[in-house]
């Protein structure tokens, strides 16, 4: 309840500052697209606090719980370098990445194990002027590293021991130089324990640090490879182009559907909303969409049951059907039950337009 009550309001403030910047509705003057900005970067520091206090203090509490599952090596070294490739970018910096070629399959919760990777990839492109940051991926006797190299600015001896503390950063300069929570690697580091792993660093001033998240290995069994192997989604069958770029929005949050919409049309999508569903299948069949924006209430087994309702139907099995939810609702069930991807709210309009892009 917490989370949602915090979140909700962040939904207008992301994806209308969103729409203003990208001139979707008419271009603003300088001055109104650095307000835009500033609201937009603003809500996005918002969030990422909230979202890591509440994380935080959910593994703190012991009520963190966490789902082992096969996951494809490659596939989340993949997915992990390309979240933060637009910032890289953005900076000059070189991504690389190094995978072991022992290493097909890992266990582990997937959602948590990309959060970890993707906190310490985030730092280090922050904290990296010029050079690369790299995402190595290595096979050990009895674990698996997980390790972030980078060529930043390096931190002193006097502050590793300190490092993993909440709220802390390096010190008051870098405070006002490299915006950050300062919880992050605190909740990585718990993160890590929780699967039975840990965190390690090592690191030199001025020349770059190591970060490696350490995380026992778990044989793969042929059991996993195949439910691995059932995770990936077949490409959509061909349909007819007038469908193609219609999309059906189901989305009680008025506020939020307009948003969405007012996106999509911009981008020349033909876009459908309805608050929620008369009937499904009518529906669907009705619209012939060539992909369903679904955002589903807080009623897990109905909503699985209506996923696997959708999937029983011929016609509708290879549907793209895109989750919009939070982050509290865990991914790997929903997938199961025949999602096709999972957005967490608020949604960045970019991250909607390029898994469109993807599915359709």
């Amino acid at each position: 309840v917490m989370s949602h009550e915090l979140r909700t309001p962040l939904n207008a403030i992301l994806g209308l500052s969103d729409l203003l910047c990208q001139g979707v509705h008419g271009d603003l003057n300088a001055k109104q697209h650095e307000y835009s900005e500033c609201i937009h970067s603003s809500g996005e520091h918002l969030l990422a606090l909230i979202s890591d206090i509440l994380d935080l203090s959910k593994v703190e509490a012991g009520r963190e719980e966490l789902e082992l599952v096969p996951i494809v090596v490659a596939d989340l070294c993949t997915y992990c370098l390309s979240i933060v490739q637009e910032r890289a970018d953005a900076g000059g910096l070189r991504l690389r990445q190094a995978i072991d070629p022992q290493l097909d399959l890992c266990i582990a919760d997937e959602r948590r194990l990309r959060q970890m990777i993707l906190n310490l990839l985030s730092n280090a492109v922050k904290f990296t002027p010029a050079g690369e940051v790299t995402l190595s991926i290595t096979k050990h006797p009895h674990s698996i590293h997980f390790t972030v190299t980078d060529t930043g600015i390096g931190i002193a001896p006097d502050q590793l021991p300190t490092l993993f503390r909440p709220f802390h950063q390096l010190d008051s300069r870098l405070n006002r130089r490299y915006e950050g929570t300062g919880l992050g690697l605190a909740l990585t580091q718990r993160l890590a324990q929780l699967h039975g792993g840990e965190v390690t660093v090592e690191s030199t001033l001025g020349q770059g640090s190591r970060f490696t998240i350490v995380l026992p290995d778990r044989p793969a069994t042929e059991a996993h490879f195949r439910a691995a192997l059932a995770q990936i989604s077949p490409p959509p069958l061909p349909r007819e182009e007038r469908y193609r770029r219609r999309i059906l929005l189901v989305q009680a949050d008025v506020q939020q559907a307009q948003t969405i919409c007012d996106y999509l049309v911009g981008l020349n999508y033909d876009v459908v909303h309805q608050a929620k569903f008369a009937d499904p299948i009518a529906d669907l069949h009705q619209h012939q969409p060539g992909a369903l924006l679904l955002a589903l209430p807080q009623h897990e087994e109905a909503n699985f049951t209506l996923l696997k309702r959708l999937r029983e139907q011929p016609d509708l099995v290879q549907l793209p059907v895109i989750i919009l939810t939070d982050l509290t609702v865990r991914s790997d069930r929903y997938l199961e039950a025949g999602a096709t991807a999972m957005l967490c709210q608020p949604i960045g309009l970019m991250q909607l337009e390029s898994t469109l892009l993807r599915y359709l």
